[in-house]
């Protein structure tokens, strides 16, 4: 198939239309559909998958900030695995050397 790309243009003199055009990677046309804005037609209302807009404002605050709550929990998530790694390596570090550290020196006895 190639590097094609595509581009919808808008036409409001005379009769409006949308002109739908295919072209390929050195821009010459491939394909191109006219279609008059009068043919346009919106999707059924009665459509089961089909889902109104709302505004944002109108959305729970969940849904307005997952984006936000997402890259927050990874961040907790990533501080508390740094925090257990770091105190891992730390109590392993002090069992390795408290068996260094606790052993005490007898002084040596002269006669």
């Amino acid at each position: 198939l190639g590097k094609n790309f595509g581009t919808v243009d808008f036409s409001w003199e005379g009769r409006p239309n949308v002109t739908l055009t295919v072209r390929d990677d050195k821009g010459a046309v491939a394909l191109e559909k006219v279609v008059s804005i009068d043919t346009l037609t919106y999707a059924d209302s009665t459509a089961e998958n089909e889902v109104d807009c709302v505004w944002e404002d109108d959305l729970h605050w969940t849904r307005r900030c997952r984006f936000c709550i997402i890259v927050f929990s990874l961040f907790l998530l990533v501080l508390f695995l740094i925090y257990y790694l770091v105190a891992s390596f730390i109590a392993v570090a002090m069992n390795a050397f408290s068996g260094i550290t606790s052993k005490r020196r007898r002084p040596i006895k002269i006669l």
